[in-house]
């Protein structure tokens, strides 16, 4: 089974077949860059039929571009070269209809997405809640503007002798934007805030109570406490015991993590 690769230059035919070993491709906008992924990642499929085993699955190629708009332009152009199979090739037509059905779920995106779905699989190893969500470009810029803003005043409040003299050098408004011009290139980053350490020692110590949690529900135990039973409701309360004081002492506060680091926010405690 041959396939047809018309109107292509030999470099371009090249970087479509050779998938035995890796290939780098360098070339600029506008020269059909989108077009040899889509007829590569059509033809790895096509080989498969010939390797003897069980043909490989959109699900199993890993696709991956910059911009979503660029990811949503390939998967189309991949569903309509599947499409073409499914009308030209009768003898594979099975196979071609399988593949269209598992391009949904192929993975096909942004470096952003497929790094969110790593991190998103391991929270444990990444320490994170796989419940967050990545900033927009515009949502990004204008956090650390606000951030940069709300140090600077700290730094005036606190009469910073640095600060002072570079405001009166640029102006408050020229500094931030110098300060953010820096930070986009590289030449400055933000330290991580002072709250992470802490925060990170709570979810540790929650963690840690939470796994001695685990080990007091025994079978015999669920099979000989019933709802409302004394000593269901003892055994469940004894890990969580010694995180009572802290949590009545901190002013039950309540981590949240943040892309710069942590924000607290302490709860209204009444006064005695």
């Amino acid at each position: 089974m041959k396939m047809a690769t018309t109107n292509f230059t030999p470099a371009q035919e090249q970087a479509i077949r050779c998938i035995e070993k890796n290939v780098v491709v360098s070339a600029g906008a506008g020269s059909g860059k989108t077009r040899v992924l889509v007829e590569r990642f059509v033809y790895i499929l096509e080989q498969s039929l010939q390797w003897g085993e069980k043909p490989i699955s959109p699900r199993d190629i890993l696709a991956v571009t910059f911009t979503r708009k660029a990811a949503t332009e390939m998967r189309d152009r991949i569903r309509q070269k599947l499409l073409e199979k499914i009308a030209k090739e009768e003898g594979a037509a099975d196979f071609w209809r399988e593949c269209l059905t598992a391009l949904p779920r192929a993975p096909i995106g942004t470096l952003h997405s497929l790094c969110s779905a790593i991190l998103r699989s391991n929270p444990v190893e990444s320490d994170l809640d796989p419940a967050f969500s990545v900033m927009e470009e515009l949502e990004t810029v204008a956090f650390l503007r606000d951030r940069v803003r709300n140090w600077l005043r700290r730094q005036l409040k606190a009469q910073d002798g640095d600060v002072i003299r570079l405001c009166e050098e640029y102006g408050s408004s020229g500094l931030l934007r110098q300060i953010l011009y820096l930070q986009q290139k590289g030449e400055i980053r933000f330290a991580v805030d002072e709250n992470l350490p802490r925060y990170r020692s709570s979810v540790k110590e929650l963690r840690q109570t939470a796994a001695e949690t685990a080990v007091c529900f025994t079978e015999e135990l669920v099979q000989e406490c019933g709802p409302g039973n004394k000593k269901f409701c003892w055994v469940v309360w004894m890990p969580f015991r010694k995180l009572w004081p802290i949590w009545r002492t901190k002013g039950r506060e309540r981590f949240c993590p943040t892309s710069s680091g942590v924000c607290v926010n302490r709860g209204k405690t009444r006064q005695r």
